[in-house]
């Protein structure tokens, strides 16, 4: 306790503080993205020879679903009308001609995020949308073909005043954000943490309740509940510890269905 009470101790964490709080203020605008496909057909899936695939008329070797999801992962606003008409924000891909894309999933329709086709080389998917506020973004789908490598598109364009790189956070598996499952997990969580919270209240109570009949303590309420609240969050998190270690890495709130 003589440590905290030094002078230099406050000091030193003030100076950690407004390091921290510098740090965080030069991240700026940032966009991340992370993606994840499924090969719905192929031509190796087909039993009998002679069989055609055709989407929307024209004749493909296969047919890949992959999503996309991009958000604003700084600390400042990106404002739509930052982007560069001549070089504009985009997903490109190397070799797969894109069929269709769409925005299913999106933070808030506010943004007015939205996606479109580049019709001359059909292998580009142009991005706009009004702003983009911290933990903004939404969820791209694409219907494209899958000769070659089926190499994942690329995210490429500049923002006016964004400093930061465009970030791919790599690959998710797939589908990116199932809601169902989510709120499954969510609820196993919050039923874990109140199984062990009871659990813990009711141990702490009794052990208050008998220094109380031994006539070495007072009944007090919250310091029960603090106890408790601290030793149900740790075995919680540790419970769960595989699902929160491998979480996506996107934000939370991409979980309005357009």
């Amino acid at each position: 306790m003589g440590i905290l009470n030094q002078g230099w101790f406050g000091i030193l964490v003030g100076l950690i503080a407004t390091i921290i709080v510098y740090l965080r203020g030069k991240i700026g605008a940032r966009l991340d993205y992370q993606m994840g496909k499924l090969k719905i057909v192929g031509k190796e899936n087909l039993i009998a020879p002679g069989i055609e695939i055709k989407y929307d008329g024209v004749s493909i070797e296969s047919l890949v679903q992959t999503q996309i999801i991009i958000w604003n992962s700084g600390n400042a606003t990106i404002n739509g009308k930052e982007i560069v008409n001549d070089d504009r924000l985009r997903f490109a891909f190397e070799k797969n001609e894109i069929l269709s894309c769409s925005v299913v999933l999106f933070s808030r329709g506010i943004n007015k995020f939205c996606v479109s086709r580049d019709e001359d080389s059909k292998k580009k998917i142009f991005i706009d949308f009004d702003f983009l506020d911290p933990k903004d973004g939404a969820v791209i789908e694409v219907l494209h073909k899958g000769e070659g490598n089926e190499s994942y598109p690329v995210l490429e364009g500049t923002i006016k005043g964004m400093r930061r790189k465009i970030r791919n956070k790599g690959i998710a598996p797939f589908p990116l954000i199932d809601i169902k499952e989510l709120k499954k997990k969510a609820f196993g969580i919050l039923l874990i943490f109140i199984v062990f919270l009871l659990l813990n209240v009711s141990i702490s109570a009794t052990i208050v309740y008998s220094q109380v009949l031994s006539g070495i303590g007072v009944i007090k309420i919250m310091p029960v509940i603090i106890t408790s609240v601290g030793a149900s969050l740790p075995i919680t998190i540790a419970i769960t510890g595989i699902n929160i270690f491998k979480r996506r890495k996107f934000p939370r709130g991409i979980d309005q269905v357009r």
